[in-house]
């Protein structure tokens, strides 16, 4: 169970790998983080993608992550850290 509503989320994708060694991520990305999804989810116990130019910081919060990565184009920066 994810904790919050996908509804209120942008496209959201969850991939499990069942070692509990591995550390947990959440992703924010743009379109071209379904490319590499596949490749990096087999490094982490439990990802999170979601495809969006903020960031959620409920979605971090429930799922207590080990890594966080943001991944997208530069023009959009401006939504996580608005100039002043």
């Amino acid at each position: 169970e994810l904790g919050y509503a996908l509804e209120t989320l942008n496209p959201v994708t969850v991939t499990e790998v069942a070692d509990a060694s591995l550390p947990k991520v959440v992703v924010f990305y743009d379109s071209f983080g379904g490319y590499y999804a596949p490749h990096l989810s087999e490094h982490f116990e439990r990802a999170v993608y979601i495809w969006t130019y903020t960031i959620d910081w409920q979605v971090i919060e429930n799922e207590k992550p080990d890594l966080v990565i943001l991944q997208f184009v530069e023009r959009q920066i401006r939504q996580v850290a608005p100039i002043q």
